[in-house]
């Protein structure tokens, strides 16, 4: 169940999903995660399903499928964002699978897919547990997937945008690493992403 800070913050998303784009880069964005995908695909292997989760104007979604994986479905909990994707990546574009959808209930069959991407995603959803085991639960065995998260402390709300944040620190008490370790899911690669303002913290992860 969604917590009211949660549920904001989809209804900012809604509203502002064009103000985002544009200051995310514009429709026609490189893909910020280039480096992180390009070793995701490398592990996962030609010709696979991919769930993205949380994916916003499924840009990413749009370079992955580009960049070898078999099918790809793209959700995201704001109707708004959706709308967004749908208008600026046509289906003739090569344009992922778009459903609405929230990461604590997955409407897909156990072991559906061979790998998920999930950046940006767990840093709005308070109990990351939850939207882990789904994914855990529809992801075939010893599949990947790459996650980041915002490094800090606890939760926050954003001064400026009204968003709601769970950040995590990078090693102690209640880092990343140790949430993934007791949902199913081993670090294969991490890494950290200098950013103005916040890092991020990045993973690559495999299921146990």
């Amino acid at each position: 169940m969604s917590t009211e800070k949660e549920k904001q913050t989809r209804e900012i998303y809604d509203s502002r999903s064009y103000e985002w784009l544009e200051y995310s880069g514009g429709k026609d964005r490189a893909c910020f995660w280039q480096e992180e995908m390009s070793s995701f695909l490398d592990h996962l292997g030609q010709g696979k399903k991919v769930l993205e989760v949380g994916c916003g104007p499924a840009t990413d979604g749009k370079y992955l499928l580009g960049g070898g994986c078999r099918d790809v479905v793209s959700i995201d909990y704001s109707s708004g964002m959706l709308k967004m994707a749908r208008e600026i990546l046509p289906p003739a574009s090569g344009r992922p699978d778009l459903c609405q959808m929230d990461a604590y209930h997955l409407g897909f069959s156990p072991e559906s897919f061979d790998g998920f991407w999930a950046t940006a995603v767990f840093v709005h959803l308070a109990d990351p547990e939850v939207s882990l085991n789904e994914i855990h639960r529809v992801l075939k065995p010893a599949g990947y997937g790459l996650i980041s998260v915002k490094e800090g402390q606890g939760e926050r709300i954003d001064q400026r945008t009204g968003y709601y944040f769970h950040d995590y620190p990078g090693s102690g008490p209640g880092n990343f690493p140790s949430i993934l370790s007791e949902t199913g899911f081993q670090v294969v690669e991490s890494g950290v992403r200098q950013y103005p303002g916040r890092n991020w913290l990045t993973y690559l992860v495999q299921k146990k």
